[in-house]
């Protein structure tokens, strides 16, 4: 079965809504420190593949992208380690945002959106799938742990349209904890 997901584009800020109705979230990195990876994107939806963006002071030639192969898979494989330290940040892998036609697996490693800054709360991590999602020997872990005034573990949410989900030899925490320090008299 596949679903189509809600999306508005509002102040060059995509909404974002997951494929099993959990709440939407609006991806503004320039608010919130944001690891976004997308695959599988029907460009098409978006008006085409923008290369007319300002970086600094330099611009991109106004020449459309070649591609050399026509993509057959809409994976995302994250073989490394994710952390986003600053609070309430937000790691996103997906290939359910605009879909083309293209299923896919998610893999990842570690994705840590721990925070040790009082009174705040660690970050959220969305994986959101049309295919498989397969976290193996590893932790996605959002720990608010601190000496005082600990905010909120994040959200941790793993969704699929179309696939299954494994967890293999693998953690997930989301938790706040407040160290004392020992009295020593």
């Amino acid at each position: 079965m596949r679903l189509s997901l809600p999306h508005v584009l509002t102040d060059q800020c995509p909404t974002y809504g997951s494929a099993l109705g959990l709440p939407s979230i609006t991806i503004d990195g320039s608010q919130q420190a944001t690891l976004d990876v997308r695959a599988g994107v029907d460009w098409a939806q978006l008006g085409g593949l923008s290369t007319n963006q300002v970086l600094g002071t330099f611009a991109l030639p106004n020449t459309a992208p070649t591609y050399v192969a026509t993509p057959s898979k809409a994976n995302i494989t994250i073989n490394g380690n994710i952390q986003v330290s600053q609070p309430n940040g937000l790691v996103l892998l997906t290939n359910q945002f605009l879909p083309n036609t293209l299923t896919g697996v998610i893999s990842a490693k570690d994705i840590d959106t721990s925070t040790s800054l009082s009174g705040v709360n660690g970050g959220d991590i969305r994986v959101d799938g049309r295919g498989d999602i397969a976290i193996a020997n590893a932790t996605l872990r959002s720990v608010a742990s601190v000496f005082a005034n600990a905010g909120n573990g994040g959200a941790i949410s793993l969704s699929t349209s179309n696939g299954n989900i494994s967890l293999t030899d693998s953690n997930v925490d989301s938790y706040a904890s407040v160290y004392s320090k020992a009295l020593v008299i």
